[in-house]
């Protein structure tokens, strides 16, 4: 069955503040492809499927690939969500899920290398099993100072200056004044403050806060068979929220 995975939404990119220009999409593509998921993940049932699940359990073990130990201390981490599953020393791990959805979950332990993917697809069945095997380094236990991939503390302290551009299809993006642009992080206080400015397609705030960027390496080195198109960017996790309000013309000056 050939299939088309969507891993963000489709967007539009703008010129100057406010002025659409084109539809810009994020996506790992196979060659061949058919099938398109909606925006975050979403993704509407086909004809004559009854009721689906209105919240799923996803769970598993992840185990040394080489000795086939249990590895405690993986991070389960949703694709450009502010959030995540820690595997316990029994190397068993779960989350729960909201809605049906198609989603990348990234595994990661201590580090920032992404040593697996998982592909989830959130259908008809409640309770879903993915078993997960990582590389033998994975044994080491974490030190103090690595972090969870979605962690945001007082320590992160790096200034984002620019908008958030809405956009019905996916929520919208950040674009700094520099012109970098990144994945707003839905689960935090600056999505808190920014969803009542949800009026208009292309509806533009400027927003200052302080956080850091996570990113997810998966564009980094596609697989054979997928183009990688990384945009907006990476999730921009949040700290502390300075200033929200509507843009005005010396924002970036």
């Amino acid at each position: 069955m050939v299939w088309f995975n969507c891993i963000t939404a489709c967007r539009s990119n703008l010129d100057d503040v406010g002025h659409t220009m084109r539809v810009t999409r994020d996506m790992i593509l196979p060659l061949a492809l058919a099938l398109a998921s909606g925006a975050h993940g979403q993704a509407t049932p086909p004809t004559g499927v009854g009721r689906l699940p209105e919240t799923y359990l996803l769970r598993g073990t992840v185990r040394n690939a080489r000795t086939g130990a249990p590895v405690a201390g993986a991070s389960i981490w949703p694709y450009l969500k502010g959030w995540g599953a820690v595997s316990d020393p029994q190397g068993n791990y779960q989350l729960h899920w909201r809605e049906r959805a198609v989603e990348t979950f990234i595994v990661r332990h201590c580090d920032e290398r992404n040593l697996a993917t998982i592909h989830v697809d959130f259908f008809q069945d409640s309770v879903l099993q993915r078993d997960v095997s990582i590389e033998a380094s994975s044994d080491r236990p974490c030190a103090d100072s690595d972090r969870l991939p979605w962690a945001v503390d007082s320590r992160d302290t790096t200034h984002f200056v620019g908008y958030y551009i809405y956009s019905w299809e996916g929520g919208g993006w950040l674009k700094a004044c520099g012109g970098a642009t990144y994945s707003p992080d839905w689960d935090s206080a600056l999505a808190q403050a920014l969803r009542p400015r949800h009026e208009r397609e292309g509806q533009v705030s400027f927003v200052r806060f302080e956080g850091r960027v996570a990113r997810d390496g998966l564009g980094d080195a596609p697989a054979p068979g997928y183009v990688s198109m990384n945009y907006p960017g990476p999730l921009y996790l949040v700290n502390k929220v300075d200033e929200v309000r509507d843009p005005r013309p010396d924002d970036c000056v």
